[in-house]
């Protein structure tokens, strides 16, 4: 299993796990009162009553009635406050605050530069939101956890793309029906439908609004491509090995300069 579908399905169980929690700290409950009130599937609801009773948070009571009820152990309680903080981070993404970008990507009356400032502002928010966040944690592990796995995920940066990918085709009547579901299974699907006049309209509706930064970014990614063509050029000796040993900056030099030599030479034979 990949790590990205091992990743959905931990989620998933969590969010079935926190249905539990939630109606057991009413009070008791029956397996069809749990069924009911929960909205799982039996054999789903089966499995994580099962799990949460080898991990000691649930057991089984007779009532009054002589009906078997499931409540909530001691050790519970805790794992209970854990779950909701973890649960509360890691759908920070899902809220209502990305609700205005999912509105306004089919409306030509909102510019690109409006739904991008947009758009970095609600990222912008999301990102300190959660940094800020680190503060009431409790131990490394803890900020850890949120950094990494409750901030965002694939499938919120896949559904970030969706929204970009709407834009870019807001004025394409014939473009296919995606959906969000679509971008968690066929990244492919949106990658093979994008308009290159319409990539370079939001690219340069980019650059007008964070100049500097979108600059600085293009340096970035350009020395890493680079830097593939390097290592590609060390192992098969078209750049000395004795370049390994050289600083970044100054490998990209000779990089670039060896290139310009061989773009030269092409250029004197034609």
């Amino acid at each position: 299993m990949n790590a990205e579908k091992f990743r959905w399905q931990k989620q998933r169980r969590d969010e079935s796990v926190e249905k539990i929690f939630k109606e057991l700290a009413r009070g008791g409950r029956t397996f069809t009162e749990l069924l009911n009130l929960t909205g799982l599937s039996r054999a789903v609801l089966t499995k994580r009553l099962k799990s949460m009773r080898e991990l000691v948070q649930i057991e089984k009571f007779l009532d009054k009635e002589g009906r078997v009820r499931y409540r909530l152990t001691s050790k519970a309680v805790s794992d209970y406050l854990n779950l909701i903080k973890i649960s509360h981070f890691r759908t920070l993404g899902e809220t209502s605050l990305f609700a205005p970008i999912a509105e306004s990507m089919n409306q030509p009356e909102v510019n690109d530069v409006s739904f991008l400032e947009m758009f970095c502002k609600k990222i912008g928010a999301l990102t300190l939101y959660t940094l800020l966040s680190v503060a009431d944690m409790k131990s490394q592990k803890e900020v850890d956890h949120l950094l990494v796995n409750l901030f965002t995920d694939l499938d919120q940066k896949r559904k970030w793309f969706w929204y970009l990918w709407e834009r870019m085709n807001i004025q394409d009547r014939s473009k296919p029906t995606i959906t969000v579901a679509d971008v968690y299974e066929r990244m492919d699907k949106l990658l093979s439908y994008i308009p290159k006049d319409r990539l370079a309209e939001m690219r340069a509706a980019l650059r007008q609004i964070y100049p500097e930064e979108v600059e600085c970014l293009r340096g970035a990614m350009m020395k890493a491509s680079l830097w593939v063509e390097i290592k590609k050029a060390l192992q098969t000796g078209e750049l000395d090995e004795k370049f390994n040993e050289l600083p970044l900056s100054e490998l990209y030099e000779k990089y670039v300069e060896l290139e310009a030599k061989k773009k030269k030479r092409r250029e004197e034979q034609e």
